[in-house]
């Protein structure tokens, strides 16, 4: 029952070729330590590279988001975009934060409060 979100990935199948792995340390994974951040995401490059793909969009849920999204940070050249679902607002703040501080820049999302501002844009008046 570990692979609960196998009818979401059934229904982007119609838009999207999906692939789905275990990451290093979980489910049916083989992989050894190191378990860190900077690990998962080599090893989702290292996953993107092995299949071929120039270019993708990433996603996840929860603690996969977050994985998503760091990806999506640190391999902008790579990502069309990320599919973010349900992570915590403490941490989008916190990637925020790493965005605006060197990182690369965030286009406006539309979230069901209105339009929120890029990384560094000033607020009008």
């Amino acid at each position: 029952m570990w692979d609960y979100l196998g009818p979401v990935a059934r229904l982007l199948d119609d838009m999207f070729l999906v692939y789905r792995y275990d990451q290093r340390g979980c489910g049916q994974s083989t992989g050894d330590g190191p378990f860190t951040v900077t690990q998962f995401v080599a090893d989702l490059e290292a996953l993107r590279r092995a299949l071929g793909q120039e270019t993708w969009w990433v996603g996840g849920h929860s603690w996969g988001a977050e994985l998503a999204l760091r990806y999506a940070l640190g391999h902008p050249g790579h990502v069309h975009g990320v599919i973010y679902v349900c992570r915590t607002a403490a941490t989008m703040r916190s990637v925020s934060s790493a965005c605006c501080n060197g990182g690369p820049t965030m286009r406006p999302a539309r979230t069901r409060r209105g339009w929120r501002r890029p990384c560094g844009t000033p607020a009008s008046g």
